[in-house]
């Protein structure tokens, strides 16, 4: 699976646009988005009107791909608050960083609302949160990207020392791998030559694996579909 990361905080995008960009991935065989919803000014949002506006248009251009959105603790202070509030169309999933304080009553809010959980691990001490009782996932996002300061800056090394010790916790969920900048590809072409589930698209990365820029998501889903193996190996 290329799951496809349609914008982040950094790239907003209104309704119109996430859904244009939602159609050109799925019509390359996308079968799973994530987004980060913005306000019409721009701001991340979890208002209960924002996400169900661009849940809507999102389902609309893509039926039958699975539709979830960030719940980063960054966008409001109290995410759980506003998970209770969302109104219809609900993403099929959200995003939980298991490293932030709330993650808790995030992933109970989720719950609450019949929302499936992407887990956000940043670090191999994220994942002990994953052993424990009562934290079921639909999905493990192994982010190597944005691991803390202590573990270097080699994603390749980071996502290793992630994935082991997911292993060694018996961690069964299935895992999606991804990074962030410049060695994004480096980490997907690892993990797609595994076999194994990536994540792509304008919130990880705006060049193309030869260094051009890109400016939509479907080159990046494109360049994706075809790594099968590291540089270089």
């Amino acid at each position: 699976m290329i799951q496809a990361a349609l914008n982040g905080a950094r790239v907003p995008m209104g309704p119109e646009r996430l859904a244009a960009e939602a159609a050109a991935v799925v019509a390359l065989g996308c079968r799973s988005i994530h987004l980060h919803v913005h306000d019409a000014d721009g701001r991340e949002s979890l208002a209960a009107r924002d996400v169900a506006a661009a849940v809507a248009a999102v389902r609309a251009a893509a039926p039958g791909a699975e539709i979830g959105v960030s719940t980063g603790e960054w966008i409001t202070a109290d995410v759980a608050g506003a998970i209770a509030a969302w109104t219809d169309p609900l993403p099929d999933m959200a995003s939980a960083n298991l490293a932030e304080p709330a993650c808790a009553d995030v992933i109970g809010a989720l719950r609450a609302r019949g929302v499936a959980i992407e887990a956000g691990i940043f670090s191999p001490a994220d994942a002990d949160a994953l052993a424990r009782p009562g934290v079921p996932v639909h999905r493990v996002l192994v982010e190597s990207g944005d691991a803390p300061p202590e573990l270097g800056d080699d994603q390749l090394a980071v996502d290793a020392a992630i994935a082991a010790r997911l292993d060694a916790l018996g961690v069964a969920a299935p895992r999606l791998h991804h990074g962030e900048g410049p060695q994004t590809w480096a980490v997907i072409a690892r993990a797609r030559s595994r076999g194994l589930a990536v994540r792509i698209g304008l919130e990880d990365v705006e060049t193309l694996p030869d260094g051009e820029p890109a400016d939509a998501n479907a080159p990046l889903y494109a360049a994706a579909l075809g790594l099968r193996r590291p540089p270089g190996s």
